[in-house]
């Protein structure tokens, strides 16, 4: 066990860390495992090592003495026994390995006991039943605009503006109808007849008010298709325009190859013949030679993490046990670069509670913004499509008013996730024109809920892999724009606007005025 030690230097050295090294080249119970655990700090400590590294070795004895005690007190240590049935036992030792001991050994408020009925640990039920309240709604919601994520957040005067002020003129003309019009030209005018007719109407629809907000951000959104959508604004020309930008917003998934593709294809085929124990112990043996590739470890960790036996669990709770750990697995390896940040975060630049977002380490600046719901009903999931699409824009504005090379310029789009319960879509949105943005949707996934349902987990994999990448891209240009040095050496300097084309394409976003009522909030824009 000392190799762990040897692999790796002091700072790196943590006790989940080193638990995670046992639980894969350890075959024992657990409670053996745990005295090797401590055996072999103590042999660390007792070794000729720095200062340093003594240090950080007695901080982990003293933790995992510490947390030793409160396993011993809230479960009874179970032995499996390694017999005959050797392989079978040691695949479920490790199949609970992220909860039975990965866990249990880091700090106490992160432990979730493993119990024979897995039940949920209280912070999981407060954070379940704080998203429900969000994300499901009332059953009759459909009645009703209710978008408290729009309601709240920046305050807008709308008194001392109209609604031609906050539509500015642009001069953008790659983008024109058959008719010789602008697009951008179209987009205003219907957006101001929407308005309108919303005026006229007692009670203002929720999927009216969801175009009328994307209208006024300058955004064309591709996947409006619903009843009174924005495919009815563009008519005829509706298809040519979703082709036209299907060239500009890529969805090139790459698609698995080599090693990765012969073992998934392997393990589908064990499960499609309900040989679930055969396939659990062929990724075991492939987890345990230890592949040097992340993205290959990281696909045999998820299918492996997937559970044989059924689990009595709401699509909220595969949520927070099944689509969570893939997504932070997924992201694993680039915490250099990037990171997850998870649970309705508010994010400065503009004030609005967001389920999943992704940061760049270097600079903490947002990639994407992801929403999640527990199942997918008309007004939440339209109503979360033009606020995550909106969101999205200001990261890409965000992005534009640094000093970019020219292939970011040119290849800007940014991308989000749409979850509901274990099914998903990934959507992209880019500045195309002065003034105009599109977004359009891309592929579809699906989170399989166990062994029998495995077929559907690679292209899930391979779309997030690809939302993944391309985040990686996003955050590496905006590193190039944050040389520390170069800030101090040129700290005197007047600060100067970027110099591409697409700095003075940028329009501003709308979200709902705090504390104003819709009717308010209509009645505002119709001002002259």
């Amino acid at each position: 066990m000392a190799s762990y030690f040897n692999e790796k230097i002091h700072e790196d050295w943590f006790l989940d860390g080193l638990a995670e090294w046992c639980a894969i080249n350890i075959s024992c119970d657990k409670k053996k495992l745990l005295d090797y655990m401590k055996k072999a700090i103590q042999d660390v400590i007792s070794s000729p090592i720095s200062e340093d590294a003594r240090i950080k070795a007695n901080s982990m004895l003293a933790n995992l003495e510490e947390n030793l005690r409160e396993i011993k007190e809230n479960e009874a240590i179970r032995l499996a026994q390694i017999n005959s049935d050797e392989t079978v036992q040691l695949a479920e030792i490790k199949a609970n390995f992220h909860k039975d001991i990965a866990n249990d050994l880091t700090t106490i408020g992160r432990k979730r006991k493993e119990v024979e009925d897995d039940e949920l640990t209280p912070a999981e039920i407060v954070f379940i039943n704080t998203f429900k309240r969000r994300s499901c709604g009332s059953e009759n919601e459909t009645e009703k605009v209710d978008d408290d994520s729009d309601g709240w957040g920046e305050i807008i005067h709308f008194k001392d503006f109209s609604f031609d002020e906050w539509i500015d003129t642009c001069n953008g003309k790659r983008w024109c109808l058959k008719n010789g019009e602008k697009i951008r030209d179209t987009l205003i005018k219907v957006t101001r007849q929407k308005i309108e007719e919303a005026n006229q109407l007692a009670k203002v629809d929720g999927k009216l008010m969801s175009v009328i907000r994307l209208g006024l951000s300058s955004i064309i959104d591709l996947s409006s298709e619903f009843d009174g959508g924005m495919h009815t604004w563009f008519g005829d020309e509706w298809e040519s325009l979703k082709a036209k930008v299907s060239k500009e917003i890529s969805f090139e998934v790459k698609k698995f190859e080599g090693n990765i593709l012969s073992d998934i294809i392997k393990i589908e085929e064990l499960c499609a013949s309900y040989r679930y124990l055969d396939a659990r112990s062929y990724l075991l043996d492939k987890l345990k030679e230890r592949p040097d590739d992340d993205k290959y470890r990281q696909v045999l960790k998820i299918y492996y993490y997937l559970k044989v036996k059924k689990k009595n669990l709401t699509e909220i709770e595969y949520i927070m046990k099944l689509s969570g750990p893939i997504l932070d697995i997924i992201f694993s390896n680039d915490d250099d670069i990037l990171y997850l940040k998870w649970g309705e975060t508010i994010p400065p630049t503009m004030n609005r509670k967001i389920d999943l977002r992704v940061l760049s380490t270097d600079n903490k600046l947002d990639l994407s913004h992801s929403e999640f719901a527990c199942k997918a009903t008309p007004v939440k999931i339209i109503k979360d499509r033009s606020k995550c699409i909106r969101t999205n824009k200001c990261i890409l504005d965000t992005y534009l008013t640094h000093n970019l090379p020219k292939e970011a310029i040119e290849n800007s789009t940014f991308y989000g996730l749409q979850s509901a319960g274990l099914e998903g879509q990934i959507f992209g949105i880019d500045l195309l024109d002065d003034g105009l943005y599109f977004s359009i949707e891309g592929p579809a996934y699906r989170f399989p809920a166990q062994l029998n349902d495995i077929s559907a987990l690679r292209n899930s994999l391979e779309i997030l892999y690809f939302f993944k990448e391309n985040a990686i891209r996003k955050a590496k240009h905006l590193s190039h724009d944050n040389n520390n040095i170069t800030k101090i050496l040129h700290s005197g300097k007047t600060t100067t606007k970027p110099e591409h084309r697409k700095i003075n394409f940028i329009k501003k976003t709308y979200f709902t005025p705090k504390k104003e009522s819709t009717s308010n909030e209509i009645k505002t824009y119709l001002q002259t």
